[in-house]
């Protein structure tokens, strides 16, 4: 060990950085997928810290925006105070934009980015795990994806028996 030479100022300070960065990695994974962010614990413990989600994204022509939910092409997805994140870990929902009906579950969430009709690449953050590039195309605007009934307007036809 005494033939060995010290690490120079700036690559002790440089392993520290890299140290500091391993010490603050958060067990989530989070990806888009249609017009959803899913943000899943991957852990072995419930998480109970703060976290905060984020999307960017970039219009690919002919689409010009992203629509008023990205203010300079960044979304603030969502904020989870201490404790707040669903219980649950480990396990994650079936990827596929049929999630839309559930919005979390046991350990994860899938947050809505309202995206209008268009082409997208989107970049999900939570925490400081980050997704990949990923392209996404958006058939009709979200509130394309509601039916509103008023009343009186619906009549359902009686359970027919053989």
């Amino acid at each position: 060990a005494s033939d060995q030479k010290r690490p120079s100022a700036s690559q002790a300070s440089t392993v520290a950085q890299q140290a500091g960065k391993l010490a603050i990695q958060t067990p989530f994974k989070v990806w888009p997928d249609g017009n959803w962010i899913f943000v899943v614990n991957y852990g072995t413990s419930d998480w109970t810290g703060a976290l905060d989600v984020w999307a960017t994204c970039k219009p690919v022509a002919p689409t010009t925006s992203c629509g008023p939910n990205f203010v300079g092409g960044k979304y603030p997805a969502g904020h989870y105070d201490k404790g707040t994140f669903p219980t649950g870990y480990g396990q994650a929902p079936i990827k596929g934009s049929a999630n839309a009906q559930q919005v979390s579950g046991y350990g994860w969430v899938a947050v809505g980015m309202g995206l209008p009709a268009g082409k997208y690449r989107i970049t999900a953050t939570a925490a400081n795990n980050t997704s990949p590039e990923t392209d996404v195309t958006i058939a009709g605007s979200p509130s394309g994806n509601v039916v509103k009934v008023g009343p009186g307007t619906l009549q359902l036809s009686p359970t027919k028996t053989p």
